[in-house]
């Protein structure tokens, strides 16, 4: 199965951005459905223990590895994955 981009609200976004959302949707599909990029975490239905599962799955793909300090200024999904897509040391290939 390969990545969708995201449509609705992800489409203000950079496609790169679009991306790293549809592999974290597709990666934890429970809570990927749910993110919306104007929201905050805890808005969008996520606990503690995802927000860390999400950090691993980012850190794993994408090479970022965000300290509590980077994370506590951001307020939304959105800037997350900004923050992501500026960080990357690496991009991975879609998912099957």
């Amino acid at each position: 199965m390969s990545e969708t981009i995201p449509s609705g609200p992800w489409q203000s976004l950079p496609p790169s951005v679009q991306t790293i959302h549809a592999r974290l949707a597709q990666k934890m599909p429970g809570l990927g459905a749910q993110l919306r990029p104007g929201a905050s975490f805890a808005e969008c239905g996520g606990d503690s223990i995802e927000f860390v599962e999400l950090l691993c799955a980012i850190e794993a793909d994408y090479g970022v590895r965000l300290r509590t300090d980077e994370i506590a200024t951001l307020q939304t999904v959105g800037e997350l994955l900004l923050l992501v897509d500026q960080r990357a040391t690496k991009r991975p290939a879609p998912l099957p």
